[in-house]
């Protein structure tokens, strides 16, 4: 009679206790997932009064710096996404807090909550419409 090694027999173990996952094709990673949610601007809007003094909730304006000064969300802070250093600049902001993300019309805050999710931001929010919509909607701007 051969005798298992303690290696081995932890191996053996292991694979028993991960088979279940690993036959019900489930991902063995227990990372967290990125999440993104479209809302509407009214709902931006209630979500960012809720959250006024929260440092956990970020409104991310992605526009040019000129599109940011002609008039953007109160509280926004503003990181241009067609500038080259982008990703460099979004990549140093805290991944664990909630980022509602804008531009002017959905583009670049598509591509910018990409990046994050790629980058492992846990929590992104889109406005549908983006500041047109919001605009539309009579809501304030501060410039």
């Amino acid at each position: 009679m051969k005798k298992i090694g303690r290696s081995s027999a932890a191996m053996t173990v292991l694979l028993s206790l991960l088979a279940p996952f690993v036959s019900s094709g489930e991902p063995l990673t227990t990372a967290a997932q990125s999440t993104e949610e479209i809302v509407q601007p009214r709902e931006a809007f209630a979500l960012i009064q809720k959250n006024k003094n929260n440092p956990n909730f970020v409104v991310l304006d992605v526009r040019t710096p000129d599109e940011f000064g002609s008039g953007h969300i109160e509280g926004a802070i503003n990181i241009d996404y067609n500038s080259g250093g982008f990703k460099t600049l979004v990549s140093e902001l805290e991944k664990a807090r909630t980022y509602l993300v804008y531009c002017r019309t959905g583009r670049r805050s598509g591509g910018a909550a990409k990046v994050m999710k790629d980058l492992g931001f846990l929590s992104i929010m889109r406005m549908k419409g983006d500041i047109l919509a919001w605009q539309s909607e009579g809501l304030p701007l501060v410039k």
